[in-house]
């Protein structure tokens, strides 16, 4: 789990550095701080750095630059959907243009009079509350035996299972950036897998509803949020919906 300081003023930079390396000793976060010292380059990388669900970039808005922080938000949400951007800015009104963007900011540090020495107790406070989030959501493992051993499924980082036609002791795992084959049926996958995350009412598919963003029932597709797809048919689509709705 890393933590991505993105800032062109030496000053702040070092500084957010300093405080997160106290919070993360003083609290026994388990957590890698990464400062971002050449912007361009990063920017210019950014569509290849693999970022996890779990990682945190604090982004200075008002980057002394062609480009400003909410270009490079805006880069690493479309890498990925699930990781934490906090906006650390002296203006508050740049919120409307974030939301445009659907940027989905976990939270915002604002500086008064342009410096950040009076937040290091909002900086505790943002932390504290990522932590709490990632072990609410994360690992979330299953363990199953299977026909060649054990296999532990990553829930959180899984789509969805199909059936193999053809082959009905076999299923095709389907994570959000590889496949896997598991040596057994989708019925005894079924049976053994819990209804508050899987939906299983279809006879040869289960999925995952948590990693659902969006279904559109004219094309019959899912959209999951690593936007990988999945083609149903509308009535299908339409069974999903019930469930989503009854979703908290």
């Amino acid at each position: 789990m890393n933590i991505y300081i993105l800032d062109d003023n030496f000053l702040h930079r070092e500084y957010l550095n300093d405080k997160i390396g106290e919070i993360l000793v003083m609290h026994h976060y388990n957590w890698t701080v990464k400062m971002i010292t050449d912007l361009n380059t990063y920017k210019q990388n950014l569509s290849r750095e693999e970022i996890g669900d779990n990682d945190v970039f604090f982004i200075d808005i008002d980057l002394g630059s062609y480009f400003n922080g909410i270009d490079l938000a805006t880069m690493i949400r479309h890498n990925n959907s699930n990781c934490f951007i906090i906006f650390v800015t002296n203006d508050s009104s740049r919120g409307t243009e974030v939301i445009n963007k659907q940027i989905t900011p976990f939270a915002y540090l604002v500086k008064e009079n342009n410096e950040l020495y009076s937040i290091r107790d909002e900086l505790e406070i943002i932390l504290s509350d990522i932590q709490a989030t990632v072990q609410n959501t994360h690992p979330l493992n299953i363990t199953l035996s299977s026909r060649t051993g054990i296999e532990i499924l990553d829930a959180n980082l899984l789509n969805y299972i199909s059936a193999i036609k053809g082959n009905r002791h076999t299923c095709l795992i389907r994570y959000q950036k590889e496949n896997r084959i598991i040596s057994k049926g989708i019925g005894e996958l079924k049976d053994l897998l819990p209804d508050t995350i899987f939906f299983k009412g279809f006879k040869s598919y289960i999925i995952n509803i948590k990693n659902i963003s969006s279904l559109n029932r004219t094309i019959g597709m899912i959209h999951f949020k690593n936007r990988e797809t999945l083609e149903l048919s509308p009535r299908m689509i339409d069974k999903l919906t019930k469930i989503l709705r009854r979703e908290p």
